[in-house]
């Protein structure tokens, strides 16, 4: 199924094109039958988006789907975008659409998105992505020689409560846990031990195009 809308958006520029139609003259279909003049052309009835990438990495992968799809579809890049190229994908039919780009660095994979682009025939979307854009991840290590984690919870600082646990099984000493596609902001993480009291870990911060990265004993 397709990943829930997310508040991450990319930077978007807005670019359109308008086509100029003359009035007045000769009708140039009239015309065309008779033998003279041009031969008219026909509407444009799709639009373009342009991707550009100003993130200092280059881009993995580049989705666009109509805002009512159930998933992302296929993979708009056949090679990654590099930081400072560009490329445009033409031919959708004029409505609603969302975007996603992913970047796989070297220690995690980040993801951004853009939402509700509404694009008409003959228009060309332009869609700059930033650093700003993505999401963190976080990694979750067991530094315990004796102890396993039941239960691992985050949450953002400003929240009152925890909410559920955040894996499904338990994580044995020198094991680990990766969360990926993470909101930008401050969180407390809760470790829940098979014995023994639970560690808490106040205002993590998580940035974006980051792994951060927290130890727990």
């Amino acid at each position: 199924m397709r990943q829930a809308k997310k508040s991450l958006t990319i930077l978007m520029l807005y670019s359109l094109s308008l086509g100029l139609f003359g009035c007045g003259g000769d009708d140039p279909v009239a015309s065309a039958a008779s033998g003279g003049g041009t031969t008219p052309t026909s509407p444009t009835t799709t639009g373009s988006f342009q991707l550009s990438n100003q993130t200092g990495l280059p881009i993995s992968l580049a989705y666009i789907a109509p805002d009512s799809a159930s998933s992302w579809g296929d993979n708009l890049l056949s090679t990654s975008l590099a930081d400072g190229a560009s490329q445009t994908f033409s031919g959708y039919t004029p409505g609603v659409y969302d975007g996603q780009a992913v970047i796989a660095g070297a220690f995690s994979i980040y993801f951004g998105y853009v939402s509700n682009m509404t694009l008409s025939a003959g228009q060309t979307y332009s869609i700059t992505s930033t650093p700003s854009a993505y999401s963190g991840s976080i990694k979750v290590n067991n530094n315990s020689s004796t102890r396993t984690i039941l239960g691992v919870y985050i949450s953002p600082t400003t929240s009152t409560t925890w909410g559920p646990n955040q894996i499904s099984s338990s994580i044995a000493p020198g094991g680990s846990i990766h969360f990926y596609d993470i909101i930008p902001a401050n969180y407390d993480i809760k470790i829940v031990w098979n014995s023994g009291t639970d560690s808490t870990y106040p205002s993590v911060n998580v940035s974006y195009l980051t792994l951060t990265t927290q130890g727990a004993l």
